[in-house]
């Protein structure tokens, strides 16, 4: 399938260039159609160079594979919109661009934007950046149970700046994987004094990048090469990383050469919002973090390397 700035939605031709969609919403409706119908189970989107304007929620629930390819100068806006973009139940999608500065998806409206995952549905980013940083979106990605996220060589921003609305970049409640990517953060909107007490019920005036808001098991956090970046100020900006492990000792997330910066010291880096479990950390690599020391019952892995390859609470510089 193709998608060009200037198709037409009602001629539009399946595997035809020359009679392309004009706009990837409707692409996205028929090829869920065609595999809703058994006719395909994998389907490729090919998105041409330009400008989209994408408004409303599309719902990808006929299970399959759809890829959706980004040619390079493409940007896509879901712009003034109060929900979701893509709703995915039971459906893999890959979302893959011509690089994080060629590849460009704008979100804005309140709540989730770019995706919610539930049903066992899975998502790919790769080489591509996405961005509610001029908007007023409370989260970009909502990964539920069973589903699974991968971020590879993207960007994604999530806003807005200031202290107008808290943020999550990413809600995960499945498991999520992130590769040679940059996670930031507008929000300075935060309500809780720090440190954060763990236990405490989760509170919407505090901003995080990465949230778990239920109980979840196994090695569900993989951060590898990922720059975590709270934006703010020295007195306030958003917190990284906040975990519920469901089970004591078992649950664990990775951190290989993962670096948190800001300038807000009272950031919390890693916090175990679950009083009963105990969470791990392993360290695949350096960690690097002007935040807080970990909040909360953690362990991490392997002893040897703690203290020497794990370092908290130091000067960083902003990598944007």
């Amino acid at each position: 399938m193709y998608v060009d700035p200037n198709g037409n939605d009602s001629t539009a031709l399946l595997g035809r260039l020359d009679f392309p969609w004009q706009t990837i919403n409707a692409a996205l409706n028929y090829a869920n159609t065609l595999i809703s119908s058994g006719s395909y189970s994998d389907i490729n989107v090919h998105v041409l160079s330009g400008n989209y304007s994408e408004p409303g929620s599309i719902n990808l629930n006929a299970g399959g594979q759809i890829t959706i390819h980004l040619e390079a100068n493409t940007t896509i806006t879901h712009s003034g919109q109060a929900g979701v973009w893509l709703n995915l139940s039971g459906t893999a999608v890959s979302v893959v661009g011509a690089g994080r500065a060629n590849s460009t998806i704008l979100t804005g409206g309140a709540g989730t934007q770019l995706c919610r995952l539930t049903t066992v549905s899975s998502l790919e980013l790769r080489n591509l950046t996405v961005s509610s940083e001029s908007m007023n979106a409370s989260r970009l990605i909502d990964n539920g149970a069973d589903c699974n996220l991968l971020i590879d060589n993207c960007t994604l921003i999530a806003g807005p700046a200031g202290t107008t609305s808290y943020c999550y970049v990413i809600i995960n409640n499945g498991n999520m994987v992130s590769r040679n990517s940059t996670l930031v953060s507008l929000s300075n909107y935060i309500g809780s004094s720090a440190p954060l007490t763990p236990g405490a019920a989760i509170n919407t005036t505090d901003s995080w990048i990465i949230i778990e808001n239920t109980s979840n098991s196994g090695a569900r956090i993989k951060l590898l090469q990922t720059q975590l970046v709270a934006k703010g100020n020295s007195t306030a900006a958003s917190h990284f990383i906040l975990t519920t492990p469901s089970s004591a000792g078992t649950d664990s997330i990775l951190l290989d050469d993962t670096y948190f910066h800001t300038t807000f010291r009272g950031s919390e880096s890693l916090l175990n919002n679950s009083v009963a479990n105990t969470d791990n950390y392993y360290i695949g690599g350096t960690i690097i973090s002007s935040g807080s020391l970990p909040n909360g019952t953690w362990v991490g892995q392997p002893a040897g390397l703690v203290g020497v390859f794990d370092q908290w609470m130091v000067a960083t510089i902003d990598p944007t």
